[in-house]
C-alpha cells in the first residue's frame, strides 16, 4: 500500500504527537498506525514487552516512515509506567494517547482537533467519540465525584467531563505538570481514575470536554495466537486489576465499586481467550 500523507501546516504537526503502547496484537497495531499515517503527524511507539517476532514486524513497518519513532522498554512496564515513558520521550504540548486496538475514522481529525483546541484554550483533555465494535455501541463518558468516602461515576455525554479514558484521549502536557504523571504503582487498571481523583483531592478537577466530530473505532477481537493470548491474560489479570483497585482506594481513602471483575471476565469472553487454551 502506498501512503500519500497530507500536507498539513507545520504548527499542526509540531503541537501534537500520537503515543502508542505496543504489547502484541500486531495486526491491530498496524491497522491503528495505518489509520493515523495519512495525517503525517509524529507517532511515538513504546514496545512494552512484545515478542521478538512481532517486534521485528513492527520495526520493518515503521522503518518506511520518517514520522514514526519506535522505542523499547526493558520489560513490560504496564500501562501507567508505559504512558509515563511516552510522556518522557516526547515534548509536544499535546499528546494523543491511543490504544493499539483503535483506529480513527474521521479523515480530517487533525484539523478538527485543532479547531476545538483553539476554541477552548483552557481545556486540558479532549475525548473523541468512540464506537466499541465488540459491544455494538458507543462508549459512555462522564465525570467522577467524591461523596463522603464513596467515589461515584456519573454518566454525561453533553460536554464537560473531569475523567477520561487514558487510551483514547487528547491530553495537554501541562495536565501532567499540574498533577504529576500516572501512578507508577498501578500496572494496569484504574490509572486514569486515580489521576481524576488526584485532581479532585487538589480541588482542581481535570478540565475535559467531549468532541463528537472525531470518531474512533475500538475492537476487542478474538485472539488467534499464543502471543495475543498472553497479552490478553496479562491485561485482564485479576490480581493486577485487584492490586490497582485496592491501591486506588487506600491511597485516596475512598470506596469505589467499579464492577471491574465482571468487566474483565466479559472482555476475556469477547476475545475468546480461554477458547485458545481449550484448543491446545
Amino acid at each position: 500500500m502506498v501512503y500519500l500523507p497530507l500536507l498539513v501546516p507545520k504548527y499542526m504537526k509540531e503541537s501534537l504527537v500520537v503515543c502508542l503502547l505496543f504489547f502484541e496484537r500486531i495486526d491491530q497495531t498496524l491497522e491503528c498506525l495505518q489509520s493515523f499515517l495519512f495525517s503525517n503527524i509524529r507517532i511515538v511507539i513504546l514496545n512494552n514487552g512484545s515478542s521478538r517476532g512481532n517486534r521485528e514486524i513492527l520495526e520493518n513497518f515503521c522503518s518506511r516512515f520518517h514520522n514514526i519513532d519506535l522505542y523499547d522498554a526493558p520489560e513490560n512496564l504496564g500501562v501507567a509506567r508505559g504512558r509515563n515513558e511516552l510522556l518522557a520521550r516526547t515534548s509536544e504540548p499535546w499528546l494523543l494517547f491511543v490504544d493499539s486496538d483503535i483506529v480513527v475514522r474521521t479523515p480530517d481529525w487533525l484539523e478538527v482537533f485543532h479547531r476545538h483546541r483553539r476554541a477552548a484554550p483552557e481545556t486540558e483533555v479532549m475525548v473523541p467519540c468512540m464506537f466499541n465494535v465488540h459491544e455494538g455501541r458507543y462508549n459512555g463518558y462522564g465525570s467522577v465525584r467524591i461523596e463522603g468516602k464513596r467515589l461515584i461515576r456519573e454518566h454525561d455525554d453533553r460536554g464537560s467531563i473531569n475523567f477520561f479514558p487514558g487510551g483514547a484521549a487528547f491530553v495537554r502536557r501541562s495536565l501532567f505538570a499540574r498533577l504529576g504523571p500516572y501512578d507508577p504503582v498501578m500496572f494496569v487498571g484504574d490509572e486514569d481514575v486515580e489521576l481524576a481523583v488526584r485532581a479532585l483531592r487538589l480541588h482542581a478537577p481535570i478540565r475535559g470536554s467531549l468532541i463528537h466530530d472525531i470518531e474512533f473505532h475500538h475492537a476487542h477481537r478474538a485472539v488467534t495466537t499464543a502471543d495475543d493470548q498472553y497479552a490478553a491474560l496479562t491485561r485482564y489479570d485479576k490480581l493486577f486489576l485487584l492490586y490497582s483497585h485496592l491501591h486506588l482506594q487506600a491511597k485516596h481513602d475512598i470506596v469505589y465499586d467499579a464492577g471491574w471483575m465482571h468487566w474483565a471476565e466479559e472482555q476475556m469472553r469477547l476475545m475468546r481467550v480461554m477458547d485458545l487454551v481449550t484448543a491446545r
